[in-house]
């Protein structure tokens, strides 16, 4: 199977995923709730709520407050559209349930979907006065899938600490980040829909015994990128005070493609849907008189998908009021756009071990990819679009990562795991911290999550996989309970050494949210804040030791390497168009989630 091939059976499986799964529910009734002595209750802007209680890992009491909707259902005239404020509602709004996830290739879901929930260890009327810290949690996925329901987003381990969590769905894909370039659809849904949801935390938090002058974001992968995002535009300005970006950065080679490419997209799918796009105006009445699940197919259909290995991202925008981005990341930090404020960031050692999977589970891949690797380089990572000289490029990379092309295959295929972590990931999150110390005052600060426990998310893949790897987002397993079978047992199932890092990213995230300065007691370890002359980081865990460290001199060879690279062509300042690797991890989670 070609790496093409691969590509197309990876479409068929979303296409049946879409056709088995898809719900095309296009509004929600919110339920009443008749009141309950026992349940817990909270009046906010919009109207009251009802919720319920859970037990944090420690047995600690949270409030828990399902499927609050911040925005009105972007549907009709609102597709394609800013978000706009969720409207007041009469009686009280059962909130035991979680709102619907966004329509997304991998699960069912609805347009219907801007719905938060909120975690509490203590309410206003339990005597406290004081408000706690709040920490908003965006969920990765590619801007492909994903969502912040309870399931894999709960409260049970950083509610052990003083903060308050809450958890937000965002338009996906087509519905989330589909552009026309121009004013008549100019992009970033989802981004924008992330934003509202923050004004709705600035205003209602306090209700909750949240600080709202206290607010802390932070996401793993299109999270983390959503979060540098978030901090690159004045209209999130003042509605956060920290960050914590996951394995993704603004710096990215996938959360951007310029407008030109994302105008091409939305006017392939128009010509695929037989909508007249002589005009954006026209295209857009168009694709919002389709219903969604038609929209669905015809992205999938239409090819669009397949062009750079996913077709929707954020984009820059016209110059315009409610504008998010109005050029590329690049530019926007080199014009010093970013917000000056304290920060985590950081990645997994072995980034793309899912990545890699299809060259696992069928060897033959590996063969085709070493016997055409001069073209199977830049066509995994997608560089020819914007390296000047990709040859010179690819020999770079080739002479580094591939010394001998006769050596055992698991060393090549680690090589080539570190190949994709070091482009998606580990290299851009790495330039980004620096960028971010030369420029601010504030603390930065970065780490590596080498630890591997008894889960990974190599683990959803096949237990042909190496058992050895800390793989992309393996790090939320001990941050949110994964509750759901294919992402791993449950938490009473956890070795001491998982139970240990558990307390220890717990400590770490919400003494930095708390404080600034993350620390963990149980690590004994203080965090010290990055600094250029020694590139250093905290190693997180090493392979099963779930020690912590300060360390110095961050993977320099690796690092120099894509420094060399990049200022030896045009990419360290263009708009760079993402992997296409990006699509077939997608795919191959699509395909395990369907068994």
């Amino acid at each position: 199977m070609s790496f093409h091939s691969m590509r197309s059976f990876c479409g068929l499986i979303l296409l049946l995923n879409i056709l088995t799964k898809i719900s095309d529910a296009d509004a929600r009734n919110i339920p009443s709730a008749s009141t309950r002595n026992t349940a817990p209750q909270v009046t906010i802007l919009q109207g009251a709520l009802e919720g319920t209680t859970v037990l944090s890992l420690n047995n600690r009491t949270i409030y828990s407050f399902l499927g609050i909707p911040y925005a009105q259902p972007p549907i009709g005239n609102l597709r394609f559209s800013n978000p706009v404020a969720a409207e007041s509602w009469n009686g009280t709004l059962n909130a035991t349930v979680d709102g619907e996830k966004c329509l997304q290739f991998v699960v069912t879901g609805s347009e219907d979907c801007l719905y938060l929930n909120v975690y509490t260890p203590q309410l206003p009327e339990s005597g406290s006065s004081s408000l706690l810290p709040v920490m908003v949690s965006i969920h990765g996925g590619g801007f492909a899938y994903g969502s912040g329901d309870f399931e894999g987003n709960g409260p049970a381990y950083l509610l052990d600490a003083d903060v308050v969590l809450v958890t937000m769905n965002y338009r996906l894909g087509v519905l989330g980040f589909l552009s026309t370039g121009d004013e008549a659809a100019p992009g970033n849904w989802g981004l924008k829909d992330q934003v509202l949801s923050l004004e709705w935390v600035r205003d209602n938090i306090a209700f909750f015994g949240g600080d709202p002058n206290q607010v802390t974001i932070m996401g793993n992968s299109a999270g983390g990128a959503s979060v540098q995002l978030l901090a690159l535009s004045d209209l999130a300005r003042g509605l956060f005070h920290k960050y914590i970006a996951q394995s993704g950065s603004a710096f990215g080679f996938w959360p951007y493609q310029p407008s030109e490419l994302s105008a091409q997209h939305s006017r392939a799918l128009g010509g695929y849907l037989n909508c007249d796009s002589n005009t954006s105006t026209l295209l857009i009445e168009c694709l919002r008189g389709l219903n969604s699940s038609t929209l669905m197919l015809a992205d999938m259909m239409s090819g669009v998908w397949n062009t750079v290995g996913g077709s929707w991202s954020p984009t820059d925008e016209p110059d315009i009021e409610g504008a998010l981005l109005t050029d590329s990341p690049v530019n926007l930090v080199n014009a010093g756009k970013m917000h000056d404020l304290p920060s985590i960031s950081g990645s997994t050692r072995d980034e793309a071990a899912t990545f890699v999977a299809g060259y696992v589970l069928v060897p033959s891949l590996l063969e085709e990819f070493l016997a055409d690797i001069d073209n199977a380089i830049p066509n995994a990572l997608g560089y020819s679009k914007w390296v000047d000289d990709v040859s010179a490029f690819t020999a770079g990379l080739k002479d580094f990562y591939f010394t001998d092309l006769t050596a055992d295959r698991s060393e090549i295929l680690y090589n080539l795991t570190l190949l994709i972590s070091d482009n998606n990931f580990i290299y851009p999150v790495f330039r980004m911290v620096q960028t971010q110390n030369s420029m601010f005052e504030s603390d930065q600060f970065f780490y590596s999550f080498d630890y591997r426990g008894t889960y990974s998310q190599t683990d959803m893949i096949s237990s042909a996989m190496p058992n050895n790897s800390a793989a992309h987002a393996d790090e939320m397993f001990y941050l949110f309970p994964q509750t759901e079978a294919i992402f791993g047992a449950a938490r009473e199932n956890m070795t001491a050494n998982d139970r240990q890092m558990v307390d220890t990213m717990m400590e770490l995230w919400t003494s930095f949210a708390i404080t600034g300065i993350p620390t963990t007691t149980t690590g004994g370890v203080t965090w010290q804040p990055f600094a250029a002359g020694n590139n250093n980081y905290l190693r997180i865990g090493s392979d099963s030791d779930p020690t912590v460290l300060n360390l110095n001199d961050f993977q320099p060879e690796r690092m120099q390497l894509w420094s060399d690279l990049l200022a030896a062509s045009s990419a360290a300042n263009s708009a760079i168009v993402f992997s296409p690797l990006r699509s077939i991890l997608i795919c191959l989670v699509t395909y395990f989630k369907m068994l």
